[in-house]
């Protein structure tokens, strides 16, 4: 998180008094497994992961 923010902050695209959401779609969020996780858990959070970054999951409508 810490490398978008400067990232972001260095080419200008942060300014202060906002709130930022950033997540999966800008890379702040990636899921890691241990080897015990089954298969089918790995391969729906990984669909669901593609899922948020091509904007397909609207989480405001789910968790407003």
């Amino acid at each position: 998180m810490y490398v978008w923010a400067i990232n972001n902050w260095l080419q200008g695209n942060l300014k202060g008094h906002q709130t930022i959401e950033v997540g999966v779609a800008e890379g702040i969020y990636f899921p890691v497994y241990t080897e015990n996780c089954p298969k089918e858990a790995v391969d729906a959070c990984n669909a669901a992961v593609e899922a948020l970054k091509a904007g397909t999951v609207d989480l405001k409508a789910l968790f407003d």
